[in-house]
């Protein structure tokens, strides 16, 4: 929608994880670093830890894009919502084997007796578990027991834990503690810093811009870095939805006076009121919501565009002309 007015070659805050566009904060070089070694040196149990919208899946998905699959076979778990049978046989299905088994003892028998073959192949096979904190109490206590799958040296399948903090909460409790005395590697993510936040937004746009004139002025990814308190996801959130109304008003770059719009759209508080209605109220969840064209259109389409929107009946958005060469007040409104 916006990608062409802003001169961006890819949506710079989209939802999904994306290893490219990481940005290695010294809290996930540290996680990405922890992963590396205690697989590498093939430690057992490791536990990745955060609130939600830090960053967990993009750390595990960047440590996974960057394995040698010659040597590290990773099966990525991303519903742990299974009894420990269920497990068992997800794991089967990933290593490629029939589940033929007559009982759960036999099954850990010949689960064994593949890792085995898989070690004396030069494959470590990891199993990855995110969201762990949703995997019931009984399967985890039972990881135990594929923990215990070991040669005389080492440890046959390393576990990598990712969850929410309720996930240690969880490994407190009285029926988890051998679990937790076999973690060897603990890491907990938070939020980044004021300043990270920053330089996470600028890495973003930095990795799709084709202009020398950014899409967001200084101003305002101060204020996204403000108002999300370091949370990435919080960031993304508000930073596409300020692009798309910077886009509709015209304006480049975002200001900050856009981003406080946007934060009180979401936030559900009324805007000043301007010519007898609140002013571009509307305009944020009408264009999040509305089938807008794919390439970014001309400030004429773009005015044509918005005029549909009130002739379907939006009574609440505005229509502001502003010339494409516009640049921002000195004071950043």
């Amino acid at each position: 929608m916006y990608l062409d007015y802003y001169q961006l070659s890819d949506k710079p805050f989209r939802l999904p994880p994306d290893p490219d566009f990481l940005y290695l904060s010294p809290m996930h070089r540290e996680a990405i670093a922890a992963l590396t070694y205690s697989i590498g040196k093939m430690k057992g149990f490791v536990s990745l830890t955060g609130e939600v919208g830090l960053g967990k899946t993009l750390v595990l998905k960047t440590y996974l894009k960057q394995v040698d699959r010659e040597r590290i076979k990773p099966l990525y778990l991303f519903n742990p919502d299974l009894t420990f049978r269920e497990l068992v046989w997800v794991m089967y299905r990933e290593l490629g084997l029939k589940d033929d088994a007559q009982d759960t003892n036999e099954a850990i028998r010949l689960l064994h007796k593949e890792l085995v073959k898989q070690y004396i192949d030069g494959l470590r096979v990891v199993l990855v578990v995110d969201e762990a904190h949703l995997m019931p109490v009984d399967t985890l206590e039972r990881l135990r027991i594929l923990s215990n799958l070991e040669t005389k040296r080492h440890k046959l399948l390393q576990i990598v834990l990712c969850g929410q903090p309720e996930l240690n909460e969880l490994l407190e409790r009285h029926e988890l503690r051998q679990l937790k005395q076999r973690i060897t590697v603990s890491v907990d993510l938070e939020p980044l810093t004021r300043a990270e936040g920053v330089e996470y937004l600028k890495h973003r746009l930095a990795r799709v811009s084709r202009s020398r004139v950014p899409a967001l002025d200084d101003r305002a990814l101060k204020r996204i870095a403000v108002h999300a308190k370091g949370i990435p996801r919080v960031m993304n959130v508000v930073a596409d939805n300020a692009l798309i109304t910077g886009f509709a008003a015209q304006k480049r770059p975002v200001t900050s006076r856009i981003v406080g719009e946007v934060i009180k759209d979401m936030q559900g508080k009324k805007r000043p009121r301007r010519n007898g209605r609140a002013a571009g109220k509307g305009l944020y969840r009408r264009s999040v919501s509305s089938s807008a064209p794919t390439e970014a259109p001309s400030q004429a389409e773009a005015e044509r565009f918005l005029n549909k929107m009130l002739s379907e009946g939006d009574s609440n958005v505005e229509v502001e002309s502003h010339p494409m060469s516009e640049t921002p007040s000195s004071n950043g409104s």
